[in-house]
């Protein structure tokens, strides 16, 4: 038995060979996610060549490409790394040679990092383990105090506490990485340090002039995205809510308050939530995890997000197998004990805007107030199955379809299982045929409850017209 609630398992040196990810699948991931943040192009391109033969076995395992963004970072040091003390003077320079860095100061990737600080400025560096004050500023040179210090190596990262920097979302490198995954077939593109509306237009227009048809996912890490999420909702087909480098930005105290927010907002704009960053981050090196990530995976089943991510623990981990184990486990435990599945009230008091819509609400609604064992959606695009997905319930919904895109993209959505009816011609594909399908798979049994749903043109996208309750004989 599968949770409802999606794992999505990121590719990497412990996860790289087609024997690894087949068993991860077999363990519950539904979701690979390929991060261009980390390797080489062909060794991008590798893992996406690996994957589509993961996909001969298993055809409806959806691919998330993750684009890497402009991640601020400091260059290099002369000798590695250097040990810094609070109350030491500390300089970052953009103009400063990339590689000679030492314990007075280093080199920024940023050209033109200055322009976005002042004097009181909070600098957090290797995800906020190291803290600088900025002091003053010098042309390209940012003079800073160490208030938190420690072991600062090569090439780490750089946030700004409460946001502001003015970098773009996207960079060449990305554009070049979209039309990678394009030709690979993924089946979502993420997009990293997303700030408005604007830079997922952006993504979408270029992926118009490629003619692929990619599912658009904002991470959500920085401050200013938090203030626009309703316009970054309204262009997305889903969030990331990339709990790292946003917590850091905004600071943890409200990062647990700030993550609730965000799934609830995807979930009323009937978008995507994902949940990320450091889930079972114990687990890339013990065989299990800590009692407080049971309780953070299980916050966010809880509250309804759609799927719930491993990245180091699978890419660079040692148990990358029994990390995808041990969360399906973790699903499937707070999806029994999920109180709100039957008590929401999404929409309610709302008026719904197509045929398409008013079913697949009124399905969910009979879902939760009937006996029924399955909602099935005969369905050419997936929107139907969507719909249905963004209102918790305790029955699968079937997402019926032999289009391949569409199956693999309905892997994202919490409680939809993808069901692929081969058919010559769409109108062959009946109640009576999935049915059978389904009796074969053991899904289903006689006397049985379910809800139908179809359009009077099979194969036409956002025709779903009709619902019907059927008793299995």
């Amino acid at each position: 038995m599968r949770a409802k609630t999606k794992i999505i398992a990121t590719l990497g040196p412990s996860l790289n060979s087609e024997d690894h990810i087949c068993r991860i699948v077999q363990a519950g991931a539904s979701i690979l996610r390929i991060n261009f943040s980390h390797g080489s192009p062909s060794d991008i391109e590798r893992l996406f060549e690996i994957t589509n033969h993961v996909r001969e076995k298993f055809p409806y395992i959806a691919i998330l490409a993750d684009l890497q963004g402009p991640k601020i970072r400091i260059q290099n040091f002369s000798d590695g790394s250097v040990e810094i003390n609070e109350g030491d003077p500390f300089f970052i320079d953009a103009l400063f040679d990339s590689n000679n860095g030492d314990k007075n100061g280093v080199g920024t990737s940023f050209q033109g990092f200055e322009k976005d600080l002042k004097s009181k400025d909070i600098l957090l560096l290797d995800d906020g383990k190291i803290k600088l004050e900025v002091h003053s500023i010098e042309g390209s040179r940012i003079h800073c105090l160490v208030i938190d210090g420690g072991l600062l190596s090569n090439r780490k990262g750089i946030n700004k506490r409460g946001g502001g920097l003015s970098t773009e979302a996207l960079s060449d490198d990305d554009m070049k990485a979209i039309d990678t995954a394009s030709r690979y077939e993924a089946d979502y593109i993420a997009i990293s340090f997303v700030k408005s509306g604007k830079d997922v237009k952006k993504v979408k227009t270029h992926l118009n002039e490629l003619g692929a048809s990619l599912g658009v996912i904002s991470k959500i890490e920085r401050a200013e995205a938090v203030e626009a999420i309703e316009e970054i909702l309204y262009e997305s087909d889903g969030i990331m809510i990339a709990r790292g480098d946003l917590g850091i930005e905004i600071g943890y105290a409200e990062l647990t308050a700030i993550q609730k927010t965000l799934t609830k907002k995807a979930k009323q704009a009937h978008k995507i939530s994902i949940t990320a960053t450091q889930m079972l981050e114990s687990m890339i090196h013990s065989k299990s995890p800590t009692r407080a990530e049971v309780s953070d995976v299980a916050n966010a089943v809880m509250d309804g997000t759609d799927a719930v991510m491993l990245s180091a623990e699978t890419a660079v981990g040692e148990y990358p197998i029994q990390a995808v184990q041990t969360m399906q486990e973790l699903c499937l435990g707070s999806e029994k004990h999920d109180i709100f599945a039957t008590t929401q009230n999404i929409r309610l008091g709302e008026d719904f805007f197509t045929t398409q819509e008013s079913i697949a609400m009124a399905s969910t609604y009979i879902a939760n107030h009937y006996d029924l064992k399955a909602m099935i959606a005969l369905t050419e695009s997936g929107d139907t199955a969507h719909w249905m997905s963004r209102q918790l319930n305790k029955i699968p919904i079937y997402a019926v379809s032999s289009n391949m895109k569409t199956l693999r993209r309905v892997s994202m959505f919490r409680g939809v299982i993808p069901l692929g009816i081969e058919s010559s011609d769409k109108q062959d594909i009946s109640l009576e045929l999935v049915i059978e399908k389904l009796r074969e798979q053991q899904k289903l049994n006689k006397g049985d409850r379910v809800i139908f749903t179809f359009g009077d043109l099979p194969g036409k996208a956002g025709d779903t017209n009709n619902l019907r309750i059927f008793i299995i004989d």
